[in-house]
C-alpha cells in the first residue's frame, strides 16, 4: 500500500451535478433510501427497514451532538456585511460549562468578509422576551484561517442563549439556499443533546423515533457519545495529495459506559459495533488510540492533562510516538 501521505487528491473527485444534491429532505425522514452493501453485493432499500438488516446484541453508536447557530451576521455603517463562523469556546476545554458563560466568551472562529473588519468592535442589538441587549464582538489575535475574538453582551443569560438568540444555523455550503425555520428541526438529530456543532452528524438525520424503537425491540442497543463537528469539515481541498491538506481538530466526549461497553462487546465477541456515520466512526477509532497511548505512557499517567491523536499518528500501524500534552510542573 503506498503511504497515505502520497495519496492523490484527483484520484477522489468525481463531478456531482448540482440537481442531484437534495435542498430539501422528505417530510418522513425514515422514507429516504438506504444503500446496502452485503457481501459484495449492492442492493437499496428504505430506512425504516434498517433493523432487518441487523442481528440482535449490534450495537450502534451515535453522536448526539446538536447544532448551534454558530452564523452571526453583522452590518458595518457603510453597509458591509461581515459573518462570524463560530468554531470552538477557548474559556473552558469543557463544551458544556462554555456554553454556560454570562456576559463574556472568547471563541476560535472563522470571519467571513474580513478585509471590511480591520480594527474597533462590531455590535448589533437584539430583542430576548426581557427586552433588547447589545452584542459586541472585538478580534484578539489571527492564526492562518482562523481569528480568536471576544463575545461581549449585556444580559443576564447564557452563551447558549444568546447566540441562539444572535445567530442562525450553519447549513452546508452545497444547500445552496437560506434557513428556513422547518431548519431548525429536520437539520438536527431526533436524538441531538448537547451544543456544539457547526454541521450535523448527516448520517443520523434519517433515523426518528420509530426507527429507534424498532432496533430495540429486536435486541440492538443504541448508544451515544459526542463530536462537536467543526467547520472544517467544509474545508475545500486544495492540495495535490493528502499530505498538502491540514485537518482540523475536533472535541470528542465519551462516557466511562461507553468505553467499558466496547470492551465487553470486544472480549465476549456479543454482537457487532456499528457506527453511525463518519462523526461516530472516527470518535470510536480515536477511543483506541487513546488507549494505545495510556498504555505505552502507563507509567505518567498522573501527568496526563489532554490526548490528541495526531492527522498522521495511525499511519503506518504500529507508529509507538503519541501527542500526549502534560501538565507543567
Amino acid at each position: 500500500m503506498n503511504n497515505p501521505r502520497d495519496l492523490s487528491i484527483k484520484d477522489f473527485s468525481y463531478d456531482l451535478p448540482g440537481e442531484r444534491i437534495a435542498q430539501f429532505p422528505l417530510e418522513a425522514r425514515d422514507q429516504s433510501k438506504l444503500l446496502v452493501y452485503n457481501n459484495s453485493q449492492i442492493s437499496e432499500t428504505l430506512f425504516n427497514q434498517l433493523s432487518s438488516l441487523l442481528k440482535a446484541g449490534d450495537a450502534l453508536y451515535f453522536n448526539n451532538t446538536r447544532v448551534i447557530h454558530a452564523r452571526i451576521f453583522f452590518f458595518k455603517e457603510s453597509g458591509a456585511k461581515v459573518e462570524i463562523m463560530c468554531l470552538e469556546p477557548l474559556d473552558s476545554s469543557d463544551t458544556q460549562v462554555a456554553f454556560q458563560q454570562k456576559k463574556s466568551a472568547t471563541w476560535k472562529v472563522m470571519i467571513g468578509n474580513s478585509k471590511r473588519w480591520k480594527e474597533g468592535y462590531l455590535s448589533k442589538e437584539l430583542t430576548l422576551n426581557q427586552g433588547k441587549f447589545n452584542l459586541k464582538v472585538e478580534k484578539i489575535s489571527q492564526h492562518k484561517d482562523t481569528y480568536t475574538i471576544r463575545f461581549t453582551w449585556d444580559a443576564d443569560i447564557s452563551f447558549a442563549e444568546m447566540i441562539e438568540n444572535a445567530g442562525v444555523l450553519p447549513l452546508p455550503p452545497y444547500m445552496n439556499r437560506d434557513v428556513e425555520g422547518e431548519d431548525e428541526n429536520r437539520y438536527q438529530t431526533v436524538y441531538a443533546k448537547h451544543n456544539g456543532s457547526v454541521a450535523a452528524p448527516t448520517a443520523g438525520l434519517h433515523f426518528t423515533v420509530d426507527v429507534i424503537q424498532s432496533l430495540h425491540s429486536k435486541g440492538i442497543s443504541t448508544n451515544y457519545l459526542t463530536l462537536h463537528v467543526g467547520a472544517g469539515t467544509f474545508k475545500p481541498v486544495k492540495a495535490e495529495t493528502m499530505q498538502g491538506h491540514e485537518m482540523h481538530e475536533e472535541r470528542i466526549h465519551v462516557e466511562k459506559s461507553i468505553v467499558e461497553k466496547l470492551l465487553n462487546q470486544v472480549k465476549g465477541k456479543s454482537g457487532r459495533i456499528v457506527a453511525v456515520g463518519t462523526t461516530s466512526l472516527r470518535s470510536l477509532e480515536s477511543i483506541y488510540w487513546f488507549g494505545r497511548r495510556l498504555f505505552m505512557q502507563r507509567d505518567k499517567w498522573d501527568e496526563i492533562e489532554h490526548l490528541y491523536v495526531e492527522q498522521w499518528e495511525p499511519y503506518p500501524l504500529g507508529n509507538p510516538n503519541a501527542r500526549i500534552r502534560f501538565r507543567s510542573a
